[in-house]
């Protein structure tokens, strides 16, 4: 841990490291020396070579509570709050990256986007269990989701009544899962899992995954459209974030077996992609394909509100995911919008560091708290004058705690449609 900090540092006899009542911002740890620790002016213990000492400072800003001089040469390594915040903040996504990986393995999961797992591996719970010690016993309401990390559990099923004993149904390792009923319904486990020697899981309950969710329909929904949506050539611009935001726009119908689904002449005005099932295209009622899961038609009908060239029928019972084109638009603006954007984008991108090119710029400045815009090519003084004027600073210092944040228009992602009005149309965009 000390290794990751170049902060080293050297005390002579008789300096103070920390004063009481002082406000504390760092840890230390004490390689070699002896420092005395005083309260109220009195020596009340001493710190030895290979401690430490301060550390609520990495969790608050309370006062200290010691005075802490030293005694001899001391040399101590020092660690700020915001650099424990930084290291935990990495080790932290290092772990949710452990467990993304963990859940890309059990089947349940196996067809979710990364954007959901990342999801899931943020409420997910490690719990830990002796041999012989009940994970979820048959009978109870069940409300969690559990997977093995280490350790091995039975499964057993009473069938009598009252009877203490169970039959064996299998036995589970690492990399196994059960319970996942859960997440689906409030139902009663059909089968009791004991811990056959000292056994972790990782769990998920029902609550967490549904208020992330809703359900694990929906969740299946999002992430079989998402890997569907990737095969439409008119999508293959839209970025993994965009193409979620689609995937949340679709809608589940069903078509009964010889159901027309849409009709040759009709004006499109819809998108469908077939989950499950098969349907028959007709062109002037000649049959000249059929399509089945995977598949998609009225792909044109998102950009433009030309008629059907084709009848599509169920040949069968068929679900389709339907994706509007008013949905899109509301979302993200046109397609055709949607492609000139990511046109600029690759155009940015390729564009040797430090060519701005011709693309237009948006610069942020931020001046006591407002943001307002101001040419790349302002002075600090007709920033600050414009910034007075429009009532956001006070005095001449404040341009001291201003903060620049300059980005290419062609370097916005657009995430979503906000709104629209008089002046425009309004977009939430992330920074690429």
């Amino acid at each position: 841990f000390l290794h990751k900090f170049d902060q080293r540092i050297q005390v002579r006899p008789g300096e103070v490291i920390i004063w009481q009542g002082s406000s504390g911002d760092a840890f230390y740890a004490l390689e070699s020396g002896q420092c005395d620790v005083l309260k109220d002016g009195r020596s009340v213990s001493k710190i030895q070579a290979g401690k430490t000492f301060g550390d609520l400072a990495l969790v608050n800003n309370a006062t200290r509570q010691a005075t802490i001089r030293a005694t001899q040469v001391c040399k101590l390594w020092l660690f700020t709050r915001n650099q424990f915040r930084d290291l935990a903040v990495k080790q932290e996504l290092e772990q949710i990256e452990e467990r993304i990986q963990f859940l890309q393995q059990i089947q349940l999961f196996s067809k979710l986007v990364r954007t959901s797992l990342e999801k899931i591996a943020e409420v997910m719970v490690l719990k830990s269990y002796n041999t012989g010690e009940r994970i979820i016993k048959q009978g109870d309401a069940g409300d969690a989701f559990y997977m093995i990390v280490s350790g091995r559990a039975v499964v057993t099923q009473t069938t009598t009544f009252g009877s203490s004993a169970g039959t064996e149904l299998a036995r589970l390792g690492p990399g196994m899962s059960f319970g996942e009923l859960a997440l689906i319904e409030d139902a009663p486990r059909k089968a009791s899992v004991t811990a056959s020697c000292a056994c972790k899981c990782w769990t998920v309950d029902r609550h967490s995954f549904k208020s992330l969710f809703g359900s694990m329909d929906e969740a299946l929904n999002e992430s079989i459209g998402v890997s569907m949506l990737q095969k439409v050539r008119i999508l293959e611009a839209l970025t993994d974030r965009q193409l979620q935001v689609v995937a949340r726009c679709l809608v589940s119908k069903k078509y009964l077996e010889g159901e027309v689904i849409i009709k040759q002449g009709d004006v499109g005005d819809s998108f469908y992609l077939i989950a499950d099932g098969e349907v028959s295209v007709q062109v002037n009622h000649i049959q000249v394909a059929t399509l089945e899961g995977g598949s998609f038609f009225g792909e044109m009908s998102l950009l433009s509100n030309e008629k059907r060239s084709a009848t599509v029928s169920a040949i069968k019972d068929t679900s389709c995911l339907v994706l509007s084109r008013n949905d899109f638009n509301e979302h993200l603006g046109t397609i055709e919008e949607v492609n000139e954007e990511a046109r600029r984008r690759k155009e940015a991108a390729s564009r040797p560091r430090g060519d701005t090119g011709s693309g237009l710029f948006m610069s942020l400045r931020r001046v006591s708290g407002s943001f307002f815009s101001a040419s790349p090519t302002s002075s600090p003084s007709q920033s600050l004058a414009r910034a007075k004027s429009m009532g956001n600073v006070k005095g001449t210092n404040a341009l001291f705690s201003t903060t620049n944040a300059m980005f290419e228009l062609s370097s916005l992602e657009r995430v979503k449609k906000i709104g629209s009005g008089t002046f425009g149309t309004g977009f939430l965009v992330q920074h690429t």
